[in-house]
């Protein structure tokens, strides 16, 4: 009986009078026929490095996973994203331009090298410079996909923004 009304008294209390400013995003992707749009950048999160090399593993689902030195604590991890626009059954072929990419701290020479660029298809596959056949099975011939990584993050990596780029190629046949 105390509980309740301790609960109904919490709830009645009016609420102070504040101002209150908020900003909100907005976002579109438009995308054409035959064409192929990034919408999200892969981004691995906030890392810390160890005394001995490790790996940031990102998954298209966005999950992060580590391994040796490494230890993932905090940002928001994010699979590259991307969307394209075909007809249902088409077949294309999608592949990386290069099997290793290199991530420059802004303000440094140092690096770190990604590698093992994933598809989240099902299962999910790695994407190479060899072309991947894969088809549209939306009936309306829109489709979209995320890619993962890895990143080899060296012993003692000096901290600092790492950034780098990665090329998608799509043919559609």
């Amino acid at each position: 009986m105390l509980l309740a009304a301790m609960v109904f008294f919490v709830v009645a209390m009016p609420a102070a009078a504040t101002a209150q400013d908020q900003t909100a995003n907005t976002k579109i992707v438009v995308v054409r026929p035959l064409t192929l749009v990034k919408d999200e950048d892969l981004d691995f999160g906030l890392i810390l490095p160890g005394s001995s090399q490790g790996f940031v593993i990102l998954n298209p689902d966005g999950s992060v996973t580590t391994s040796g030195g490494v230890i993932a604590v905090a940002g928001d991890p994010q699979a590259a994203t991307f969307y394209g626009y075909g007809r249902y059954r088409q077949y294309l072929r999608l592949r990386i331009s290069a099997n290793r990419y290199f991530l420059r701290r802004q303000g440094g020479n140092e690096t770190m090298r990604m590698d093992d660029i994933v598809i989240g298809s099902n299962p999910p596959t790695e994407l190479t410079t060899n072309p991947r056949l894969f088809y549209i099975g939306s009936p309306d011939g829109f489709f979209g996909f995320s890619l993962g990584g890895r990143l080899r993050v060296g012993a003692n990596q000096t901290p600092g923004v790492y950034v780098g780029e990665f090329d998608v190629l799509i043919e559609y046949l």
